[in-house]
């Protein structure tokens, strides 16, 4: 879209993340969704493990776009929820016991599925875990 100034309504359910060409974090999120997080490698996964839920975003698509003369690559994906940081430091830097042990699970099933998919995340902290847009509790 040209209006670069009107924000994201509440309702929406992706999200683009957008960086310059040039840059490399993005890029290398791209190649871990295009390579390892097909939909339908995690569903397998998923019935192998016997899970019925896998931390991991859906993927929607990618392109670059050429704006103002300056080249960008993008990612579409599903909305995320708030990240940890936000959550504890609202709510006053304290989670019950089974909060933790729920997060440390699903976490180490993440961690596990992109480990066998030859990644390495290397930025684990609670600023980069999202709950669920649509449900908070995953």
């Amino acid at each position: 879209s040209p209006c670069l100034d009107v924000p994201v309504e509440d309702n929406a359910v992706h999200v683009i993340k957008v960086e310059y060409l040039e840059n490399g974090p993005l890029f290398s999120e791209l190649k871990f969704y295009q390579r390892a997080a097909k939909q339908e490698h995690i569903k397998k996964w998923m019935k192998l493990k016997q899970l019925t839920f896998l931390g991991i975003p859906v993927f929607l698509g990618t392109g670059q776009v050429k704006h103002l003369g300056k080249s960008y690559r993008f990612m579409v994906m599903e909305r995320l929820g708030e990240d940890l940081q936000t959550i504890f430091e609202r709510k006053g830097r304290t989670f019950d016991k089974e909060t933790v042990l729920q997060i440390g699970m699903q976490v180490l099933d993440v961690l596990e599925y992109i480990h066998e998919n030859e990644y390495v995340h290397g930025d684990i902290k609670a600023a980069n875990l999202l709950l669920g847009y649509k449900n908070p509790h995953k």
